[in-house]
């Protein structure tokens, strides 16, 4: 079993030494020993001699094709990265003319949150307000009956007119926050394209 192994590496060795030179001498030499051998090969040869020919000459008219066509690629993309250059000055250009616009809603809803926040500090001062009040209500008060009486009336009464208040200024305080989410979304929309 190891002679026939053996005996079949040195035969497949050496046939791909020979194999090897065959293929290392110009096609045109192989040619002519083969013809020299079999002179009825001609015409297969010759044959494919004018089909490699014409291949070579649609070749070369193919690179002549490509080479005209990639100059005109190049061309059109030059051409067109002009045209997007273009495209985009004209449309930053018309884009700036909403800046007014958009600065407009932008500085109104800038008033809008100062606003709120003015108006929710009032609100929380008003709440403290009421809370102390409320707790001073609640005291025992010191002093005659009716110098209590009237006290304690009076207390009411601010505390009634810190309620309403307060109340006004919890309607204003969620018209302000609309006031703004509206602005919000006019100012989206102004810069949506």
């Amino acid at each position: 079993m190891r002679r026939s192994t053996l005996f079949l590496s040195v035969v497949c060795g050496l046939w791909s030494v020979v194999l090897l030179l065959g293929c290392s001498q110009p096609l045109e030499t192989q040619a002519e020993q083969v013809l020299q051998k079999d002179p009825s090969f001609s015409g297969a040869w010759e044959k494919k001699q004018v089909i490699r020919s014409e291949i070579a000459s649609l070749q070369a008219q193919f690179d002549a094709v490509k080479t005209d066509l990639d100059g005109k690629i190049k061309e059109l993309r030059d051409q067109l990265g002009a045209q997007e250059k273009e495209f985009q000055a004209k449309v930053q250009t018309l884009q700036a003319k909403m800046a007014p616009e958009r600065d407009q809603v932008g500085q109104l809803k800038k008033d809008l949150e100062s606003q709120l926040k003015q108006t929710q500090d009032q609100f929380r001062q008003a709440d403290k307000e009421i809370r102390q009040l409320e707790n001073q209500i609640q005291q025992p008060a010191q002093g005659g009956a009716d110098t209590n009486a009237s006290a304690e009336q009076e207390l009411k009464n601010q505390l009634a007119r810190l309620a309403v208040q307060r109340q006004e200024l919890k309607l204003q305080i969620k018209k302000l926050e609309e006031e703004i989410r509206l602005r919000k979304q006019q100012a989206r929309l102004l810069v949506s394209w």
